[in-house]
């Protein structure tokens, strides 16, 4: 993102904000992320954006459903650790605290 905004700027395009639409690991043999480390890397890339100045990042996505091991909860609407990761890290509960301006999660399935 450091690289892709340098290009951007010296090309006299320093205004146009930069959007990460599709971010997100899946748990599944493929990529052999465990949960845990899904969750440590979605807020650790969440954190970064944000440093970098980046306004917006789309969670790839809520329910894994057609793509096993992705998202945020399981096809039975179980939180996984990431879900819970992130909720804590919308609502200003870790270090450090971002500025996302995004809504709390809550979790209706408690």
């Amino acid at each position: 993102m450091v690289q892709f905004r340098a290009l951007m700027n010296a090309n006299g395009d320093t205004a146009t904000p930069l959007w990460v639409t599709e971010l997100g690991w899946a748990t599944d043999v493929t990529y052999a992320v465990t949960e845990q480390q899904k969750a440590e890397f979605i807020t650790q890339w969440l954190i970064d954006l944000q440093a970098l100045n980046i306004p917006v990042a789309v969670i790839y996505d809520l329910q894994g459903g057609d793509d096993p091991g992705y998202g945020l909860v399981n096809g039975s609407d179980v939180p996984n650790p990431a879900y819970y990761a992130v909720q804590q890290l919308v609502q200003g509960n870790s270090n450090p605290r971002p500025s996302f301006g995004l809504p709390a999660l809550t979790v209706p399935w408690n």
